[in-house]
């Protein structure tokens, strides 16, 4: 209702100069009988006559005015298709000139992004047999340093995982720029998801000489388990390169939360606000040449897909912490 009063009052403004036009009218008819001497009875009863009937076309005017605006905000608020414009009222010439130019627009728009989801979807058909196509000689270059006797055989190893890493981020990162998501909620074990992701990474923990620590067995969430298992290694990846000695701990922190803490070198505080922001690295990034800050960026796009909040606080020189926090569902 408070709605509709206002949507009345913006349409007297809009019909402000008929208005006006009405009472100059009348007005220029009052010094017509006075110049003219005539009778005031007459002039009081043609405004009795006319004033009802103004009356009656302004309600019907803006009762009808108020269906067209409801129809109007009922397109805006959701993604409408070209019939969708048969709704709108065409009973003006100029109304015809705006649906007509609106169905021109919304053509154009349908073409552009049929041909954006298409470049799109071609894109990522070709990086994706550009990926395999790489792997083939990686997976011979992983095969060359297996057979290879060399006290650096385990860096070397980590090295080419690193690179098919790389490989498979740069898919996601297509994958997530579509509109067609490919996201399938269910619910699932904590555990389950983070220890696949701690057996993949296990050679940088031995390397590093890392102890890990879950404390999550008792965790189950709605999610989508591939997406989330992206976000967990972004961070446990980053954990581990950024930490020399210590521990990265999983823990649970609520029935709708968890919280990955390492004992690594910490974010500065002004770093904090900005490191989801793409591009972004801050010191320990520079320090770090082969930082993207494409990793951090594209969790926290997936995260908000998936409804998770990521709250990050750490102190320079004991460690990071992350805490992923499920938005409570509306019962």
């Amino acid at each position: 209702m408070k709605n509709k009063r206002s949507f009345i009052f913006r349409l007297l403004r809009d019909y402000l100069w008929q208005l006006l036009l009405y009472f100059v009218v009348i007005g220029l008819v009052a010094v017509t009988f006075y110049l003219h001497n005539l009778s005031w009875a007459i002039y009081q009863d043609a405004i009795l006559f006319s004033f009802p009937i103004v009356l009656i076309l302004f309600v019907v005017k803006v009762t009808i005015d108020w269906q067209k605006h409801k129809k109007i905000q009922r397109l805006i608020q959701k993604s409408w298709q070209v019939e969708s414009l048969d709704e709108l009222t065409q009973s003006t010439l100029l109304e015809q000139d705006y649906y007509q130019l609106l169905t021109n627009i919304t053509k154009e728009m349908s073409q552009i992004t049929y041909q954006k989801e298409s470049q799109q979807k071609e894109l990522i058909d070709y990086y994706a047999m550009w990926s395999h196509q790489i792997k083939t000689p990686l997976a011979a270059l992983d095969l060359m340093v297996q057979v290879e006797e060399s006290p650096r055989k385990q860096e070397f190893k980590n090295e080419i995982f690193k690179m098919e890493q790389y490989l498979d981020m740069m898919l996601q990162y297509l994958r997530i720029q579509s509109p067609e998501n490919d996201f399938v909620f269910k619910e699932v074990s904590l555990a389950q998801v983070v220890k696949p992701i701690i057996k993949k990474y296990a050679p940088f923990f031995i390397a590093k000489d890392l102890g890990i620590e879950l404390e999550i067995d008792e965790v189950r969430l709605v999610t989508d388990e591939k997406w989330l298992s992206f976000i967990l290694e972004q961070i446990i990846f980053n954990g581990i390169k950024y930490t020399k000695t210590g521990q990265i701990t999983i823990k649970s922190d609520g029935p709708q939360s968890f919280v990955i803490c390492d004992t690594g070198l910490g974010i500065l505080e002004e770093d904090i606000p900005r490191i989801f922001e793409k591009g972004y690295t801050g010191l320990n990034g520079r320090g770090n040449k082969k930082a993207t800050g494409l990793g951090l960026y594209m969790s926290k796009v997936i995260a908000d897909k998936l409804e998770i909040q990521l709250t990050v606080t750490s102190t320079v020189g004991q460690g990071t912490q992350v805490k992923f926090q499920w938005q409570q569902s509306e019962s």
